[in-house]
């Protein structure tokens, strides 16, 4: 009977890991990153803040391009509609349309990415995505085409990594805790 019940906790502890979030930091020179990695769908999702200006009140309040949402997929095309479903805490879902010239970036190396906030003059963009993931419990990228999943994020722990990492700057303070 102990060893069924050795391995029911084992098959339990391997079940659960996946389907809890796991947050990676990453610190590249001034920008900050907190990633989470859906192995299954190759799909990396983040939110990257410019911490050289995150504590400046004058960029804040400027609405400067501090903080962007970025999803990496090898999936990911030039030209290609896509879109997020975003799942709410009230069980609400949220499509969020992706702008192919806006939002689609391609860098140097050929690699494409999603990129929520970083090409706009301002940061409202950004800031109200990530608002919104706050008060969510998973994001997904589709293919609006074909319906084809090419991502699964479940966002629990964001807003605890965001204040232990980020919760004394202005930005923080203005556009994450007071919301």
């Amino acid at each position: 009977m102990k060893k069924v019940f050795k391995i029911t906790l084992i098959i339990f502890f391997i079940l659960c890991s996946n389907l809890l979030a796991q947050w990676e930091v990453n610190i590249d020179s001034d920008i900050i990153y907190f990633m989470n990695i859906d192995k299954y769908n190759e799909s990396t999702f983040a939110v990257a803040v410019y911490t050289a200006i995150a504590d400046d009140f004058s960029s804040v309040y400027d609405n400067d391009s501090i903080a962007t949402v970025l999803v990496f997929s090898t999936q990911i095309k030039k030209n290609t509609n896509l879109y997020f479903r975003i799942k709410r805490k009230s069980g609400n879902y949220i499509n969020y349309s992706i702008n192919n010239d806006e939002d689609i970036i391609e860098d140097d190396e050929d690699n494409i990415y999603i990129l929520i906030g970083a090409e706009s003059d301002s940061g409202i963009r950004g800031d109200n995505l990530i608002k919104i993931l706050l008060d969510s419990v998973n994001i997904e990228l589709y293919n609006k085409n074909t319906d084809e999943l090419l991502g699964s994020h479940n966002l629990k722990g964001l807003e605890e990594i965001l204040k232990e990492n980020l919760g004394d700057t202005e930005w923080y303070v203005k556009n994450i805790k007071n919301q």
